[in-house]
């Protein structure tokens, strides 16, 4: 989309990018956008009288270089520009990609002077990224609901259909197995974020079956199954466990391993690490030493015995820090302890449209346990089949939910099954709705694909257009495909959209008029955006 830069007889330099204060809330969120360098930059800018300063007073106020920041904003620039598909001109067709970002003109000096853009202050105001939270600027929308999540043990995540809940579900799961890192759901893909090993514990950890009216006790819980026929032609049944019970046997597993854990050279050169960093002493005995050098800020070797590690590295045991072996190997048992009763390696066991089953029979006696309260051996039950149960089984005197097992549930608002949850069910889960324009923001759904979203959901909203309520909204997910100005949005309505609508609409008498009002919006929208195109 090609924008012509403008010039007033002030020698004001703008242009209207038609980038809207929620776009630009879109972009502060994206991490492949705003860097922290980029943010530290327009906190520059955003804190300077009427948000304006040319780049010279701002690197002499900062002891910058006047050249780098006008390269950030320039990078900052494009990148946005190549996202959005935005393109700026001058009179002579050259590229001014700071317009995108900033309004501008020729100074004192002939310094140029930079002014943030109206909607991008706005957009810095309402996220709070000012000087004073410039850390903290960012809304973390996936870590509220994760911290929800962990705080309740059960969580379901609610909305109109493509709000993208079971995507973000897998996104949660993500954030809590790995607090530290900023994995999204297509680095399991194996792009080269994620470890091959990191991979491995993500599925480990995770599971999501999905609910339907067929699903029952057995395929949840455990049940009666088929292995054969006896000698007679008799068949056979066998007790075998449902996903949720599987599942928490690998919690449960995975649990004790790290109460009793394995004491690698890994293992001890980390806590070694730490103790040198926090200045814990450890007292040496007689026993088995283990010798430690710290060789940099970063760098540390230790052995059994001084040694040369390699042909440019030597110690003597003189200046070696030495630790008591056996008193180092309990201390790390000890930490991995307190580990585990923080309830951390948590399992996300993920249910897909919850609603569609019949959850009293699916999960039976399980309401009992389920309850946040009674996660762990205090939530002991005996389950349907637990005469069955084998020796040497996990659950043999019964079954519970391990204290690092977690649920979350994803369903429809407009399914007509959410009417068979029962209270004593809901009672157990937090609920937290996904809305429409949550969904646009955790897909960075932008430009006009989101001006065109907003436009029909307020219309289906309105009692003189549509006359649906906000659970009929349409999702992000069904732009997903559409995030760009040029896209086919007429696609979008013919195959995707209008089906749906006429189905929200089915039995009305005026149904046909309200679907031809929504058209016409979503055209009328389109128009009006084209025409302001053809007046630059």
């Amino acid at each position: 989309m090609k924008r012509k830069l403008k010039i007033d007889e002030s020698g004001n330099c703008f242009c209207d990018t038609g980038i809207s204060v929620q776009d630009w809330k879109q972009i502060i969120c994206d991490d492949e956008i705003m860097t922290d360098e980029r943010r530290k930059v327009l906190t520059w800018f955003y804190n300077e009288q009427n948000h304006k300063s040319t780049c010279k007073a701002l690197a002499e106020k900062h002891s910058s270089d006047y050249r780098s920041i006008n390269a950030i904003v320039m990078q900052f620039a494009k990148k946005i520009a190549s996202v959005l598909q935005i393109q700026v001109v001058d009179e002579n067709g050259k590229d001014t990609f700071w317009s995108i970002v900033m309004n501008g003109k020729y100074v004192d000096n002939g310094n140029f002077e930079w002014t943030l853009k109206d909607e991008l202050v706005r957009a810095m105001e309402e996220m709070e990224m000012t000087p004073e939270t410039q850390n903290e600027c960012k809304i973390n929308f996936l870590t509220d609901i994760a911290a929800l999540l962990f705080k309740n043990k059960n969580l379901i995540l609610h909305g109109a259909p493509g709000t993208g809940k079971t995507y973000l579900a897998k996104q949660i799961a993500l954030k809590m197995i790995f607090p530290n890192d900023n994995f999204d759901v297509i680095d399991l893909d194996g792009n080269g974020r994620m470890q091959s090993e990191q991979i491995t514990q993500f599925n480990s950890h995770y599971k999501m079956v999905q609910f339907h009216p067929s699903y029952d006790y057995a395929d949840f819980v455990e049940g009666l199954r088929p292995i054969g026929n006896d000698e007679n032609g008799n068949m056979r049944f066998e007790r075998k466990d449902g996903a949720f019970k599987e599942f928490c046997k690998d919690a449960l597993e995975a649990k004790q391993e790290i109460e009793d854990p394995e004491v690698s050279e890994e293992k001890i050169r980390d806590f070694l690490t730490y103790v040198i960093a926090n200045g814990e002493p450890i007292i040496a005995t007689n026993q088995k030493k283990y010798y430690f050098k710290q060789w940099d800020e970063n760098e540390y070797e230790f052995s059994e015995s001084p040694k040369i590690f390699n042909s440019n590295k030597r110690f003597s045991a003189e200046d070696c820090i030495t630790f008591s072996a056996n008193i180092v190997e309990e201390a790390i048992r000890e930490s991995a302890k307190k580990w585990s009763k923080s309830d951390s390696a948590p399992f996300i066991f993920h249910i897909d449209e919850i609603n569609r089953g019949e959850v009293s029979r699916i999960f039976g006696e399980l309401f009992f346990c389920i309850e946040p309260s009674y996660r762990g051996e205090k939530g002991l039950i005996q389950t349907q089949y637990q005469n069955l149960v084998e020796e040497g089984d996990a659950f043999k005197n019964g079954f519970f939910i391990p204290k690092n097992v977690y649920i979350i549930g994803t369903m429809n608002d407009i399914d007509r099954s959410v009417d068979t949850l029962d209270f004593a069910f809901r009672r157990r889960f937090l609920f937290k709705e996904i809305t429409a324009e949550n969904s646009a923001q955790n897909m960075r759904i932008m430009g006009r694909a989101f001006q065109k979203m907003k436009a029909l959901n307020d219309a289906m909203s309105n009692p003189e257009i549509g006359g649906l309520n906000s659970l009929f909204h349409i999702g992000a997910s069904y732009f997903i495909d559409y995030n760009s100005d040029d896209a086919n949005f007429s696609e979008l309505w013919e195959c995707k959209l209008k089906g749906l609508l006429r189905e929200y609409l089915r039995g009305e008498d005026d149904a046909e008029e309200k679907m031809e009002k929504l058209r016409a919006t979503f055209e009328q929208e389109n128009s009006a955006e084209e025409k302001s195109q053809e007046n630059l």
